[in-house]
């Protein structure tokens, strides 16, 4: 979290959604230009809004289905293909892309459980 008054404001606007659409494409424009372009980096805020901060390229300029089918297909190329097989090994990332694909992943009265496992899962990896 920053510490700049600059960055409170643009994240409490973004995070209102008082600009609506305008919000989104600005957002989306500074993430694929790589925080070169859009409103955030014309007033010296440096980075991307927060709310597009886990977001992939793919996921920023194709919608959030081709972000959930990625992790889709991650996740399941990593459980198909051993470490043997020319497979990476099972890490955090992947646990969390598996954990967003979690129906109510974020409901607060879930999350405690949805922790447990999650801390499981990445216990059995290691």
């Amino acid at each position: 979290m920053s510490d700049d008054p600059k960055v409170w404001v643009a994240e409490s606007i973004d995070r209102t959604g008082m600009l609506g659409v305008l919000g989104t494409a600005d957002n989306m424009l500074t993430k694929l230009s790589r925080d070169s372009h859009g409103l955030r980096p014309w007033l010296g805020i440096s980075g991307h809004s927060s709310k597009f901060a886990g977001r992939t390229m793919l996921e920023t300029a194709a919608g959030p289905t081709f972000g959930t089918a990625l992790d889709s297909l991650t996740i399941l190329s990593e459980f198909a293909t051993s470490q043997e097989n020319g497979g990476r090994s099972f890490d955090d990332k992947d646990i969390r892309a598996g954990r967003r694909l979690v129906f109510g992943n974020n409901l607060f009265y879930f999350r405690r459980g949805i922790d447990e496992i999650e801390k499981s899962i990445a216990d059995a990896v290691q």
